[in-house]
């Protein structure tokens, strides 16, 4: 099933002839998993060049897997630099980079009640996804966000050394 999937997303990503497939299939720009109550991705031209969003939702096993070789396709093609993972990936960008802006915040929330490693990664990707997708569209207004980003990140480093140097006198 593995190399349908492959030969599948190849043919979405070059424009070819679609398959006859009800796990993994496209319509025009738009590839789906299980149906078209999950859009998976979605090719976007832009001026620039055409990018792809990925839905960044967690999912199945069997969906993880069709996006991981969806994503590999990807990088091993010419768009290769030009996907971002979105909550929403039928919508627009700027859409997708309001509902991103919700996601960060968001993050930063749990970070802040709970200074724990696993959330300040988390926080560290959607900050990530953010400011990629943001700078691509051209905006310059994240400043704020990766400000206090990075003050919690700090907070975290500081609080972790001298937890590792009080460790360090036992």
């Amino acid at each position: 099933m593995s190399k349908q999937y492959e030969v599948i997303a190849n043919r979405w990503l070059n424009g070819g002839k679609e398959l006859n497939n009800t796990r993994l299939y496209y319509r025009d720009d738009i590839l789906y998993s299980y149906g078209k109550h999950y859009i998976m991705a979605r090719k976007v031209p832009t001026i620039a060049k055409d990018i792809i969003l990925i839905n960044n939702k967690k999912n199945s096993a069997t969906t993880n897997k069709q996006k991981s070789i969806v994503i590999d396709e990807i990088r091993s093609s010419n768009i290769g630099e030009y996907y971002f993972y979105v909550p929403s990936p039928g919508e627009s960008i700027e859409v997708n980079i309001e509902l991103l802006w919700v996601e960060l915040d968001r993050a930063i929330d749990t970070a802040k009640n709970h200074m724990i490693k696993a959330n300040l990664l988390a926080l560290q990707e959607s900050q990530h996804q953010y400011n990629r997708l943001n700078m691509f569209a051209g905006r310059t207004d994240g400043a704020r966000i990766n400000m206090e980003c990075r003050a919690l990140f700090e907070k975290y480093n500081s609080s972790h050394r001298v937890f590792e140097k009080i460790w360090e006198r036992r």
